[in-house]
């Protein structure tokens, strides 16, 4: 496998240092600074900052191309000419994570986010279309296929993680905790739904995987999140999800909040109805109501 931990990323950039990521000339990014249209800080000495979140949301609102990323802290960004046609890119991603070239896959990854594909589509696009043909290798081969389809989960996750990086710090006052519920060990889901509410400026509290609904309801009262989500990509007790799920129903209707379920299982189980519960099929779903929920707070 070809594995490595992401680059440490910088946490700012001087002009120059942004200057040659692009492959433009230093008064270049300087103008743009003066000109508002990249936020920087000044330091004691009056030089000038840029984020790493600000220099990469320049980057996906101009759609330009990095031509040393790694000055980001990012490795191998193909161009959007190598990745070739959607149909191309799908097949080359599926290539990469099922043989484990984890540099290639990751960059690949990343660079569909750095030229503006929110994370919810880039999960519900080229990622969920490979995981989905490499979790079939399951019924081909057991051994293998589970080795095959972990290996390549990992690989998503460490992508995933890379992107958060990337993000800037939350910039709306709306909160939410969530994860997968108790039984269900599939992590990446989870994070996925705590890193597309963060790139709609929400601050998230993850849980992580096989979340007892006791540690949920404890985070529900110290927390009082905005919003509650719950990943069910498995039902190991109809029982113990139903009446778990109906109790965090009840605690953020009290506080008139909100709970979201998503995940391949949810219709295993009866869920109630109310106008605190929404059900997210997808992670643009989930994506569309934080953004509203974020626009209305």
């Amino acid at each position: 496998m070809n594995q490595s931990e992401p680059s440490e990323q910088p946490q700012s950039l001087s002009p120059r240092d942004f200057a040659v990521a692009l492959g433009v000339s230093e008064s270049s990014v300087k103008r743009w600074v003066d000109a508002g249209q990249i936020l920087a800080n000044r330091t004691m000495g009056g030089h000038r900052r840029i984020l790493v979140s600000e220099a990469v949301r320049h980057v996906r609102a101009r759609r330009l191309a990095l031509v040393k990323p790694e000055i980001l802290g990012l490795e191998a960004i193909p161009s959007e000419r190598d990745r070739g046609s959607a149909r191309d890119l799908c097949r080359r991603l599926d290539d990469l994570l099922t043989n484990g070239h984890e540099i290639e896959a990751r960059g690949l990854i990343v660079s569909l986010f750095l030229d503006g594909q929110s994370v919810a589509e880039i999960i519900d696009g080229p990622v969920g279309a490979a995981l989905r043909r490499i979790g079939e290798l399951y019924k081909e081969s057991e051994d293998s296929g589970i080795f095959v389809e972990h290996r390549a989960s990992e690989i998503v996750h460490r992508a995933l993680h890379e992107i958060q990086l990337l993000l800037p710090e939350p910039s709306v006052d709306v909160t939410a905790i969530g994860g997968a519920v108790v039984g269900d060990k599939h992590l990446l889901p989870t994070l996925a739904a705590s890193i597309v509410l963060e790139g709609e400026g929400i601050r998230t509290t993850s849980l992580g995987a096989d979340t007892p609904f006791t540690a949920i309801y404890h985070a529900i009262e110290q927390c009082d999140p905005h919003l509650v989500w719950l990943s069910v990509y498995h039902v190991h007790d109809r029982n113990v999800i139903e009446d778990g799920v109906q109790k965090v129903l009840e605690l953020v209707e009290a506080r008139s909040r909100f709970l979201v379920l998503g995940g391949t299982a949810v219709g295993q189980i009866d869920m109630p109805s109310s106008r605190s519960i929404y059900f997210a099929n997808r992670m643009t779903d989930l994506m569309a109501f934080a953004r509203a929920l974020s626009t209305n707070s």
